[in-house]
């Protein structure tokens, strides 16, 4: 009776992470702000059946897909770091073999968190009808350009029931300063003028992750001209 030889081949190829994908259910998605959730998703070139993905530091629960593909979803608290979103995805295949260590998406994008409400700066006067608001960080643009107060009030220094209408904000040079088109303030020359701000109503100013600009009630002062 012939006897067959059973050949084993031993598996020593490390799987790899063909697709990796990580963004923000902001509406800027390589933005996020606090309860935003951020997923990755990635592909491997084999079955794997041991994956560990950490986001944020913390370790977290992976969604398997199928065989090959994965999701795992995390929700941003007030006690993470802001700046880049840090993940990654260790896995091994069947066999135990490991795939090298997963740090940075396939496409390069990266998720930045941001939890700080913007607030104003400064101010400057450009001329009588026009002043300039600079903001502690960047706005989106649709936020910053609008054909009414957009939440600001000027008023004489010192003089709070003396107001100069808002009629108009938009984007300055960079999105970090807002335009402000004010009736003539020629009449506060001697004082100067103050700037506040309120959010809720028209005032819906945000930065890029849409914290909303803080309400300032003190507000940021333009010196007598």
């Amino acid at each position: 009776m012939a006897r067959k030889l059973l050949k084993f081949v031993r598996d020593i190829t490390a799987p790899t992470l063909t697709t990796v994908a990580f963004s923000s259910n902001n509406a800027n998605t390589v933005w996020a702000k606090v309860s935003d959730v951020v997923t990755l998703t990635f592909t491997s070139s084999e079955a794997v059946n041991s994956v560990i993905v950490s986001i944020a530091g913390k370790n977290q629960t992976v969604v398997q897909l199928t065989p090959t593909t994965f999701s795992v979803a995390y929700t941003l608290v007030s006690g993470d770091s802001t700046g880049e979103i840090p993940f990654t995805v260790n896995a091994k295949d069947r066999n135990g073999v490991a795939a090298a260590t997963v740090l940075v998406t396939t496409g390069a994008e990266i998720v930045t968190f941001d939890k700080t409400a913007p607030t104003l700066s400064s101010a400057t006067r450009t001329n009588d009808t026009t002043l300039d608001v600079l903001l502690s960080e960047l706005g989106i643009t649709a936020s910053i350009t609008k054909a009414n107060a957009g939440g600001f009030v000027v008023a004489q220094t010192g003089t709070p029931g003396t107001t100069y209408a808002v009629s108009g904000i938009a984007p300055g040079g960079t999105n970090a300063t807002v335009v402000l088109t004010v009736a003539t303030v020629a009449a506060s020359s001697a004082q100067g003028v103050t700037v506040t701000y309120a959010s809720g109503g028209n005032g819906t100013v945000s930065d890029r992750a849409s914290n909303l600009l803080a309400t300032d009630a003190t507000g940021v002062l333009v010196a007598a001209w």
